[in-house]
């Protein structure tokens, strides 16, 4: 199962929260990103490597405490909507149907996700993710 979500993926979420607010980097339209370098499914989840990521304001200069991460090339996206508990099928289907199709390749990059609403506010049912998988040039 894919199990990124746990306490403490989320515990990096929290803790960029606050220090991007302490540094007055949150806007109304910051993005939520999950940068993941790992297949889900080939090792224990303590050892996956992830990044829990923001969109920075295009005028921010002074950017202490964070590291600057660009995600280029072009990307397939599928619109999952529903608990972080069920994006495994999402991905399931994703690599194991859609990327099968003639013409399609998986990239050398990392697949990100962009988290579209709060899981503080929004019930499971209602979250919205995009998922972002790398396609070969």
């Amino acid at each position: 199962m894919r199990k990124h979500y746990q306490a403490g993926f989320l515990y990096g979420f929290e803790k960029l929260f606050v220090e991007a607010r302490s540094q007055s980097l949150l806007e109304s339209n910051t993005r939520s990103i999950g940068i993941y370098y790992d297949a889900p499914f080939t090792q224990p989840v303590e050892e996956l490597k992830s990044h829990a990521c923001i969109s920075l304001p295009a005028d921010s200069t002074d950017r202490t405490n964070f590291e600057v991460l660009k995600v280029e090339g072009e990307h397939a996206v599928l619109h999952h909507v529903g608990p972080y508990s069920k994006l495994e099928q999402a991905y399931t289907w994703f690599y194991g149907e859609w990327l099968l199709k003639p013409g399609r390749e998986a990239g050398d990059a990392p697949v990100f996700e962009e988290y579209l609403n709060d899981p503080k506010t929004v019930p499971p049912m209602e979250l919205e993710t995009l998922i972002y998988l790398p396609l070969a040039k």
